[in-house]
């Protein structure tokens, strides 16, 4: 991953731990007030901050679950099941960190102010987060227990003070420090470089004459997006997002992947998203804000020729739709200026191809760019069978999807001609006396059967319309016309209609059906069967372009967010236990190697290698005398096994040591683990087993595996193995593997 977005993830994956418990994904709501504490504490960042997140305020943010949760859209199972999450995500939280963070006025004991807002930046490569503080002693305590010691994991944290420049710095490490600026408690992270330290003297000592709020790109993204917003976050045009987009594989510098990361980097000042609830529609936004020259072209490029009004489309079982609007004259003339020469002569060799095949009676430039209004409608209707759709044999659209794809014209008569000379191509390769035909019963619509395709070609105004047989004509002449039930575009929760409006330069809704033909074609689990809508649109502001995802009801998404990040959050867990799991078999098997290499000797029953018994009156097996090659053995000698436990730890647990030795021995398990330097004095997270092969000397084997099941509902072990062989060359150890790596 790129570098500066990986160091840009820890600090975010701080804020994600404390607030995945479903707050995370909102704001908006009815007690949330306008964002005016975050656009200032963006003067207290210097203007080359690469990000910034800010949230506006805790207190808020905190109270959102629990209204959702009584939301009236949601079903009582959805209710449960969030509920259930929400509770599950508190109860793991609370046992990390000694309170419960999802309690607002809990967070006064880390000495947090929970009505002010926090604030995240990234500077020179170092992550500063400032806190809101109510005792500034306690929020020192907070930073080194539960941040250090529970979070980063640091070992027996100890803390520093040191005065730099004039600024008194805080630190546990050379990674982490912090210092206090106006009743804010300012932290930095820095694993990379070890910089922390001065990063939160130059941070307190002031951003100098320019500030993050004089940069154009946050001028606009605080004029245009904080307002209303209680989660924000902000990244400058150099973060690094295109190169990390683009450059996945790296490109060569005359890939024409190139030329589209660095014409997007010049168009577009800086970037932002935020999230809003607003009636039960929850809403994330993506901002990329643009001069104003910029804008205007994306104005121009947007803007159809015609209007279009798609309401009659939107009716009651349409389960997707999708529109795209735009100049199509303007956008051509930027195609032709954009690509290379050796792309534009093999669309113009295309564009005389189809000419000749008509014998000169279409022109692809004239005759179709130039006569398009710049919308375009597909629209789904029923989705009969979804596993169809994805199945071996591919989709059977005449049978198992309605949909019509509409195209709009600016001129009818020339649409007419178009279409006209399109079915004389036709009828010359398929000679049934293909042509249009008037649709009985219904005015100003005319019908062309494609046969053999099950396909049917529409004209209707300025409309050009492709449906299949899964729809009778009358159905889709019915909808053509308007007089199929459908949905009030002025409903706020009818999702449907922004999709359709003409503020909006594209949409995309899924709706009924066709989230079953998401969660088909992406196998993903459905949550519950409470119906969803979902919404992707675009448009033009006055700063830039901003592109929308919407969903309804907002707790549906909300919940979906809660039990991922609950589930991310377990396994960022699980996998720090597994982490320290092989640093502990690593462990071991070094100390089972020293000893292999080492010289052995002799014990007494009571002695250190009670393996090694010693034989009275035998000449070479004396208490203290060298064992030879040949008898040599890993700690307890061959074919023994010790387990620190009989059971398997489940479900991320802990349990004490008991250990357990198999075989017909007389020493003790504690002797062995003694030799492998595995402390028993702790509960463990994993069941460590250290097994020997029969052989001594030359061939001797010992293997050392930790498990643990973390999903108690399976029988599936995360286990780390370690093999260690005596071979020719001395002691072998093979490369550490895992099996169910919690992927």
């Amino acid at each position: 991953m790129n570098q500066t977005l990986r160091i840009l993830l820890r600090p975010a994956l701080m804020l994600i731990l404390f607030f995945f418990v479903g707050a995370s994904a909102c704001s908006g709501c009815s007690r949330c007030g306008p964002n005016d504490q975050i656009g200032p504490e963006a003067e207290k960042f210097p203007v080359d901050t690469r990000a910034a997140a800010g949230i506006q305020s805790l207190e808020a943010l905190l109270s959102v679950p629990e209204q959702l949760v009584s939301s009236d859209h949601l079903s009582s199972e959805l209710q449960q099941q969030w509920q259930e999450a929400l509770t599950g995500g508190r109860e793991q939280l609370e046992e990390i960190f000694g309170i419960d963070p999802a309690d607002p006025q809990q967070w006064k004991t880390w000495g947090i102010d929970p009505g002010g807002s926090i604030f995240f930046g990234l500077v020179e490569r170092v992550s500063i987060v400032c806190f809101p503080i109510a005792d500034e002693d306690d929020f020192d305590a907070f930073v080194i227990d539960p941040l250090a010691t529970e979070l980063f994991e640091f070992d027996d944290p100890e803390r520093s003070t040191d005065d730099i420049d004039g600024q008194q710095v805080h630190s546990v490490n050379e990674h982490l420090a912090w210092g206090h600026v106006d009743d804010r408690g300012c932290l930095a992270v820095d694993f990379d470089q070890g910089q922390a330290i001065d990063a939160v003297a130059s941070f307190l000592g002031g951003p100098g004459d320019d500030s993050l709020a004089d940069h154009p790109g946050f001028k606009k993204f605080a004029e245009s997006e904080l307002p209303g917003s209680l989660i924000a976050f902000y990244a400058a045009d150099d973060l690094g997002l295109f190169d990390y987009l683009f450059d996945s594989p790296p490109a060569s510098p005359s890939s024409p992947i190139v030329d589209v990361r660095d014409n997007l980097r010049q168009l577009f000042l800086a970037y932002g998203s935020t999230a809003t609830i607003d009636d039960d529609v929850f809403r994330l936004r993506l901002w990329a804000g643009m001069d104003d020259d910029d804008r205007d072209d994306a104005l121009r490029g947007s803007t159809p020729r015609r209007e279009m009004d798609w309401s009659s489309f939107a009716t009651k079982n349409t389960s997707a739709a999708l529109r795209l609007s735009g100049d199509p004259n303007f956008l051509w003339e930027q195609f032709q200026q954009k690509v290379d020469e050796e792309l534009m002569s093999g669309v113009k060799f295309l564009f005389d191809e189809i000419s000749l095949a008509t014998d000169g009676k279409i022109d692809v430039e004239d005759d179709l760019i130039s006569n398009l209004s710049g919308h375009i409608g597909l629209f789904v209707y029923d989705i009969v069978n979804p596993d169809s759709l994805f199945g071996i044999g591919g989709p059977d659209l005449q049978r198992d999807l309605e949909f019509l794809l509409a195209i709009q014209f600016v001129d009818r008569h020339a649409m007419i001609d178009l279409s006209d000379d399109l079915a004389d191509l036709m009828d010359a390769e398929i000679p049934l006396s293909v042509r249009f035909e008037s649709l009985r019963d219904f005015d100003d619509i005319e019908v062309l059967d494609i046969p053999m395709v099950g396909f049917r070609l529409y004209r209707s105004g300025h409309l050009l319309v492709l449906g299949n047989d899964a729809m009778s004509a009358s159905r889709i002449a019915s909808i053509l016309q308007g007089d199929q039930p459908h949905d009030s575009l002025s409903d706020t929760k009818a999702v449907l209609g922004p999709a359709l409006q003409e503020d909006s330069f594209n949409g995309l809704y899924l709706g009924g059906d066709a989230w079953d033909l998401v969660e088909v074609g992406a196998y993903l689990p459905r949550t519950s069967d409470q119906p969803h809508e979902a919404l992707y649109h675009a448009h033009i502001t006055d700063t830039g372009i901003v592109f929308d995802v919407e969903f309804f009801p907002a707790g549906s998404i909300v919940l979906a967010t809660s039990v991922a990040a609950h589930e991310a959050f377990k396994t960022y867990i699980d996998r720090s236990k597994a982490a320290e799991a092989q640093a502990i078999v690593s462990t071991m098997a070094l100390a089972a190697r020293a000893y292999y290499e080492l010289d052995q000797q002799f014990s007494s029953e009571d002695g250190r290698e009670p393996w090694h018994m010693a034989e009275t009156g035998h000449p070479t097996r004396r208490v203290g005398m060298p064992v030879a090659f040949s008898d040599k053995v890993f700690p307890g000698g061959p074919s023994i096994k010790v387990k620190t436990s009989p059971q398997i730890p489940e479900g991320g647990e802990r349990i004490s040591p008991q250990p357990v030795l198999v075989g017909d021995v007389d020493f003790e398990a504690q002797d062995v683990f003694r030799k492998l330097n595995l402390s028993l004095d702790e509960p463990l997270y994993f069941r460590y087993t250290f097994e020997t092969g029969p052989a001594t000397g030359d061939g001797a084997t010992a293997t050392i595996r930790a498990e643990a099941n973390f999903d108690p509902t399976t029988s599936d072990h995360h286990t780390v193995i370690q093999r260690l062989e005596v071979t020719d060359w001395g002691v072998d150890a093979q490369t550490v593997y895992t099996e169910n790596d919690l992927q």
